[in-house]
């Protein structure tokens, strides 16, 4: 069985300050889109009004280790990623989109390869451009 889950956790993000969350030491950030990236994910635009909770990119192993233990240790083979070019959209004061993508990247391969061994993972929404330069 496989689960669902977006590359910032959640849809929304994981939210800045939340009891059992706080070690992630997440930030509110508000999407830059441009109109082109509007034209394909018309979703997004409602990050730019009501932002997203991004995990600290030196806390995402963190994250999606726990995350992906608790999965496993519930039965879960495996995760299916999605909304991954939603990171294109919000790199600024993290080095910028290529390398917040990268970090995100390398630590969910990393996470899935501890916690789910004998399955990869489903890359969904994965073909942003940032992804041609990982």
């Amino acid at each position: 069985m496989y689960v669902w889950h977006a590359i910032t956790g959640y849809w929304g993000g994981v939210k800045p300050g939340g009891a059992d969350t706080d070690h992630y030491n997440s930030t509110l950030k508000y999407s830059a889109s441009t109109p082109d990236s509007l034209a394909y994910m018309p979703e997004i635009d409602s990050l730019s009004v009501q932002g997203l909770g991004l995990v600290n990119p030196k806390s995402v192993f963190q994250f999606y280790d726990e995350l992906h233990n608790y999965l496993a240790a519930s039965g879960v083979d495996g995760v299916k990623v999605d909304v991954q070019s939603v990171l294109e959209t919000v790199g600024s004061g993290f080095g910028g989109r290529v390398a917040l993508t990268s970090q995100y990247q390398q630590a969910l391969e990393a996470s899935i390869a501890q916690n789910f061994p004998d399955n990869g993972c489903i890359a969904c929404m994965s073909h942003g451009t940032d992804a041609l330069y990982l």
